[in-house]
């Protein structure tokens, strides 16, 4: 089977630099390919070209990196998709178990937007802020039934032939060198992304179809001859200020996680002798590779709740699989 291309395709055969920061490893969304989740735990899941690093950083790098003058031409922001007691899912999502709140969601945006605000990237930045899913609120709007096929793809179980997109999803779009408060009526669809990408740093081709005719954001014509000097460098958010300084600062690294406890260091040890099958196995390699650092020093352990939810199902489990593994860890599924 032909592999698929990438937009990171290609931006890398562009020389156009990239990366995609995260807050964690393992999220929510790793139940798409749940035969895949041996290689998932590696940092090189696959032969191909990207290695860990630049490629795919910690979210505390974009910090580092906006600080330092290293933030590449493309960064992509993944949001934490688990609920954690510390942590916190800042996806947005509502609160309908652990910690998930949309306040912190709030606080993500805010963050990422005053730190490139105040950093010398503002003045070359569009900083879009995307959604995947609606909430579940009716839309008055019927979805375009109108739209290219991505490639001569057709489902015939269930019947289906990709002329037709979804519901609407919000995006926000934030630049000095966009008019204030401007809200565009126009019909854009997720591929208006890659679209935008592809005009924006000039590359070759199109991925498929659908974003060679999906309208896009990437024309110069869309953006102000003059740029702007009127954006606040702080943002009002949910709640005091406070709260969402210590969110950020745990988020983006400028404060150290707690130590692990002892306890948490015994039962790792304690698990090594143990009958595990693959999956527990290269689960305990994981979760031993991701909280080794020097003490003292500012790394960045796994959060402590899902180690010990990460431990307590690979105690009990001996014969699980992948899937049943990741429900003991994560609680109930997530089909988002």
């Amino acid at each position: 089977m032909t592999p698929i291309a990438l937009i990171y395709d290609h931006l890398r055969q562009a020389g156009i630099p990239w990366s995609v920061y995260a807050s964690e490893k393992l999220t929510s969304n790793v139940g798409f390919a749940l035969e895949k989740f041996s290689l998932l735990l590696k940092p090189e899941p696959h032969p191909g070209p990207y290695r860990k690093e630049p490629y795919f950083k910690d979210i505390k790098d974009f910090q580092n990196d906006l600080m330092n003058g290293e933030l590449p031409a493309y960064a992509f922001l993944e949001p934490i998709f688990l609920s954690m007691k510390k942590e916190g899912g800042n996806d947005q999502h509502p609160q309908y178990m652990g910690t998930l709140d949309i306040d912190l969601g709030e606080y993500l945006i805010a963050a990422v937007y005053e730190a490139l605000r105040n950093s010398s990237y503002w003045e070359k930045s569009l900083f879009v802020v995307l959604y995947d899913e609606h909430g579940g609120n009716y839309d008055h709007i019927p979805p375009p039934a109108d739209v290219v096929n991505p490639d001569g793809k057709i489902s015939e179980t269930p019947a289906f032939d990709f002329t037709r997109l979804g519901v609407r999803v919000p995006a926000v779009l934030i630049s000095p060198w966009l008019e204030k408060g401007k809200i565009d009526s126009t019909t854009y669809d997720h591929t208006s992304v890659t679209a935008s990408i592809k005009e924006i740093f000039g590359l070759p081709e199109f991925l498929t179809k659908r974003d060679e005719a999906a309208r896009h954001f990437g024309a110069p014509d869309y953006y102000l001859h003059t740029m702007r000097t009127d954006a606040p460098r702080t943002l009002p958010v949910p709640g005091d200020r406070e709260t969402y300084e210590e969110y950020r600062d745990l988020w983006f690294g400028t404060k150290p996680f707690e130590e692990l406890s002892e306890e948490v260091r015994k039962q790792l040890e304690s698990m090594e002798g143990a009958e595990l099958n693959d999956y527990q196995r290269q689960l305990l390699e994981f979760i031993k590779e991701d909280t080794a650092y020097p003490q003292g020093s500012e790394g960045t352990p796994h959060p402590k709740d899902l180690i010990d939810k990460a431990l307590e199902a690979g105690g009990r489990l001996k014969q699980g699989d992948a899937a049943q593994l990741l429900h003991k860890i994560f609680g109930s599924g997530n089909d988002s």
